[in-house]
């Protein structure tokens, strides 16, 4: 009865499975605070356009 191999080689492969899943999160997450840094840094956020209540209103008007 060799079940013990069967049962040890699913245990190793679910273990790597999971080291794999943690390690790629924390990859990804380290990306996208590098990239949230980089833009904060060189302003290469995208702003979205002002909403306007009035739809006829000109929002590049000078309001002084």
């Amino acid at each position: 009865m060799e079940w013990w191999g069967l049962v040890l080689g699913v245990a190793i492969g679910f273990a790597l499975a999971g080291l794999m899943v943690w390690r790629g999160r924390r990859v990804l997450r380290r990306r996208q605070a590098e990239e949230i840094e980089d833009a904060a840094t060189f302003g290469w956020m995208k702003l979205e356009p002002p909403r306007r209540s009035d739809p006829d209103e000109n929002g590049n008007e000078n309001r002084s």
